[in-house]
Protein backbone atom coordinates (compact mmCIF):
# COMPACT_ATOMS: atom_id res chain seq x y z
CA UNK A 1 0.00 0.00 0.00
CA UNK A 2 2.70 2.29 0.03
CA UNK A 3 2.14 3.84 -3.26
CA UNK A 4 -1.42 4.27 -2.31
CA UNK A 5 -0.52 7.28 -0.88
CA UNK A 6 0.21 9.03 -4.45
CA UNK A 7 -2.91 10.44 -5.01
CA UNK A 8 -2.78 12.46 -1.18
CA UNK A 9 -1.31 15.91 -0.31
CA UNK A 10 2.57 14.91 -0.20
CA UNK A 11 2.73 14.77 -3.78
CA UNK A 12 1.40 17.96 -4.72
CA UNK A 13 4.14 19.33 -3.04
CA UNK A 14 7.26 20.16 -4.98
CA UNK A 15 9.29 20.51 -1.68
CA UNK A 16 8.22 16.84 -0.63
CA UNK A 17 9.00 15.43 -4.12
CA UNK A 18 12.82 16.30 -3.46
CA UNK A 19 12.81 15.19 -0.13
CA UNK A 20 10.59 11.81 -1.37
CA UNK A 21 13.42 10.98 -3.78
CA UNK A 22 16.22 11.99 -1.76
CA UNK A 23 15.24 9.26 1.33
CA UNK A 24 15.73 6.83 -1.32
CA UNK A 25 12.04 5.92 -2.86
CA UNK A 26 13.10 6.09 -6.48
CA UNK A 27 14.90 2.29 -6.41
CA UNK A 28 12.10 0.64 -4.71
CA UNK A 29 9.28 2.12 -6.92
CA UNK A 30 11.66 1.23 -10.04
CA UNK A 31 11.46 -2.35 -8.80
CA UNK A 32 7.67 -2.22 -8.09
CA UNK A 33 7.28 -1.25 -12.11
CA UNK A 34 9.21 -4.06 -12.96
CA UNK A 35 8.35 -7.00 -10.36
CA UNK A 36 5.11 -5.60 -8.12
CA UNK A 37 1.51 -6.88 -8.58
CA UNK A 38 -0.30 -5.03 -11.14
CA UNK A 39 -1.49 -2.69 -8.88
CA UNK A 40 1.56 -2.43 -7.49
CA UNK A 41 3.13 -1.47 -10.87
CA UNK A 42 -0.07 0.78 -11.37
CA UNK A 43 0.42 3.01 -8.18
CA UNK A 44 4.60 2.80 -8.81
CA UNK A 45 4.10 4.54 -12.36
CA UNK A 46 1.83 7.07 -11.25
CA UNK A 47 4.30 7.74 -7.93
CA UNK A 48 7.36 8.18 -10.33
CA UNK A 49 5.26 10.53 -13.02
CA UNK A 50 4.33 12.61 -9.94
CA UNK A 51 8.40 12.44 -9.18
CA UNK A 52 9.34 13.41 -12.36
CA UNK A 53 7.68 16.76 -12.25
CA UNK A 54 10.98 18.02 -10.46
CA UNK A 55 13.78 18.32 -13.33
CA UNK A 56 16.86 17.12 -11.06
CA UNK A 57 14.35 13.82 -10.41
CA UNK A 58 13.88 12.95 -13.70
CA UNK A 59 17.63 12.47 -13.80
CA UNK A 60 17.60 10.42 -10.67
CA UNK A 61 14.55 8.36 -11.90
CA UNK A 62 16.56 7.90 -15.42
CA UNK A 63 19.80 7.21 -13.48
CA UNK A 64 17.81 4.37 -11.92
CA UNK A 65 16.74 2.32 -14.68
CA UNK A 66 13.13 3.32 -14.85
CA UNK A 67 12.55 3.61 -18.36
CA UNK A 68 12.87 0.14 -19.96
CA UNK A 69 10.85 -0.88 -16.87
CA UNK A 70 8.27 1.58 -18.27
CA UNK A 71 8.59 1.38 -21.73
CA UNK A 72 7.50 -2.66 -21.09
CA UNK A 73 4.36 -1.34 -18.80
CA UNK A 74 3.42 1.01 -22.27
CA UNK A 75 3.67 -2.07 -24.46
CA UNK A 76 2.52 -4.92 -22.30
CA UNK A 77 1.05 -3.74 -18.97
CA UNK A 78 -2.58 -3.29 -18.09
CA UNK A 79 -4.85 -0.43 -19.27
CA UNK A 80 -3.70 1.71 -15.97
CA UNK A 81 -0.54 1.23 -15.86
CA UNK A 82 0.21 1.76 -19.89
CA UNK A 83 -1.94 5.56 -18.77
CA UNK A 84 0.63 5.73 -15.46
CA UNK A 85 3.61 4.56 -17.55
CA UNK A 86 3.05 6.21 -20.51
CA UNK A 87 3.01 9.83 -18.40
CA UNK A 88 5.83 9.23 -16.66
CA UNK A 89 7.42 9.12 -20.02
CA UNK A 90 6.18 11.83 -21.60
CA UNK A 91 7.23 14.01 -18.21
CA UNK A 92 10.93 12.37 -18.12
CA UNK A 93 10.74 13.51 -21.64
CA UNK A 94 9.81 17.00 -21.22
CA UNK A 95 12.72 19.48 -21.08
CA UNK A 96 15.00 16.57 -20.83
CA UNK A 97 16.91 16.06 -24.08
CA UNK A 98 18.81 13.38 -22.25
CA UNK A 99 15.69 11.12 -21.80
CA UNK A 100 14.41 12.10 -25.03
CA UNK A 101 17.36 9.85 -26.45
CA UNK A 102 17.04 7.19 -23.32
CA UNK A 103 13.35 6.89 -24.36
CA UNK A 104 13.57 6.18 -28.06
CA UNK A 105 16.70 4.27 -27.45
CA UNK A 106 14.26 1.60 -25.04
CA UNK A 107 12.47 0.87 -27.82
CA UNK A 108 8.82 3.25 -26.33
CA UNK A 109 8.10 5.12 -29.66
CA UNK A 110 6.32 2.16 -31.72
CA UNK A 111 4.38 1.42 -28.79
CA UNK A 112 3.97 5.22 -27.63
CA UNK A 113 2.61 5.51 -31.57
CA UNK A 114 0.68 2.34 -30.82
CA UNK A 115 -0.94 3.66 -27.60
CA UNK A 116 -2.15 7.17 -29.47
CA UNK A 117 -3.83 5.33 -32.16
CA UNK A 118 -5.52 2.68 -29.96
CA UNK A 119 -5.50 3.30 -26.89
CA UNK A 120 -8.12 4.66 -24.08
CA UNK A 121 -9.05 8.64 -23.66
CA UNK A 122 -7.01 8.07 -20.51
CA UNK A 123 -3.89 6.94 -22.12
Amino acid sequence: MCCRTSRSTPWVNAENKVLIAQAGAIAPLVTLVQSGTDGQKEQAAGALRRLAMIAENKVLIAQAGAIAPLVTLVQSGTAGQKEYAAAALGILALNNAENKVLIAQAGAIAPLVTLVQSGTDRQ
